[in-house]
């Protein structure tokens, strides 16, 4: 009992702030549990991608290749890495920094995409419902989040590849040999990537959400319904048909 008033409480608490601060909450949340699901992914993805690899992650690659999972399918053989020979808890390395960053990084980015988009709004309710501001808007978000989530990156990727033993170490490790450079590498590559993709992604969700393409959507689907339903009965009317003419010829003489 005391969880469920607990929970019913927090849900009340929720729905009496406003929408752009319920709006940073969920965002905020959806990419922290995003970023936990698909860490495996990308520690994979990340020692594979390292140019000059430490020799632990070359010892890593051989074994996955030696220990290969055979999968037989109409006769034949395929092969597939064995990402989890060092267990699941391997390819987790780093996920404490990869939560530690995200929070940090996903707050500054909906709390600058939703400041900014009512700054453009201003007292105009329509002023923030065009694409332009939405660009705007997720373009300031992914470079102002791009500050925490670089040097986040970084100190991820380098346990990811077995080079420190956490992100505490990795950051201290960096700072003190390649300082403030070295955390914020790749810098200027991220904000190539994220800021059109970001921008383009988050204009056209909140083009998605407006009520009069909902709408459209919504009676598409009812159409689709409507024709199904009206295909089966034609169908069953046909067979209905059939099995009557079917009947009548078997009662001829």
């Amino acid at each position: 009992m005391g969880g469920a008033a607990s929970l019913l409480e927090a849900r009340y608490a929720v729905a009496g702030f406003s929408d752009t601060v319920r709006h940073v909450i969920a965002g905020t949340f959806a990419r922290t549990m995003a970023q936990a699901l698909v860490h495996p992914i990308d520690t994979i993805k990340t020692r594979l991608q390292v140019r000059s690899p430490p020799e632990a992650v070359k010892k890593w690659k051989k074994k996955t290749k030696s220990s290969a999972v055979e999968v037989h399918v109409a006769r034949r053989i395929f092969k597939f890495r064995n990402y989890l020979v060092k267990g699941p808890s391997d390819i987790y390395l780093g996920l404490t920094g990869a939560i530690l960053g995200t929070l940090p990084t996903a707050l500054v980015y909906f709390v600058t995409y939703e400041g900014t988009k009512q700054w453009i709004q201003g007292d105009n309710e329509e002023g923030s419902d065009t694409p332009a501001t939405h660009l705007v808007s997720a373009s300031a978000g992914a470079i102002a989040s791009s500050i925490v989530r670089v040097p986040t990156d970084t100190m991820r990727h380098r346990v990811q590849a077995y080079m420190h033993p956490n992100v505490f170490q990795a950051g201290m490790c960096i700072a003190q040999k390649e300082g403030l450079r070295g955390l914020y590498s790749g810098f200027l590559p991220t904000l190539l990537r994220d800021v059109p993709e970001i921008a383009v992604q988050f204009a056209l969700y909140e083009r998605g959400m407006r009520p009069g393409l909902m709408m459209i959507l919504l009676a598409m689907q009812d159409t689709r319904q409507k024709a199904f339903h009206c295909h089966r009965s034609l169908n069953i009317q046909w067979l209905t048909d059939k099995l009557n003419g079917l009947e009548r010829a078997l009662d001829l003489p």
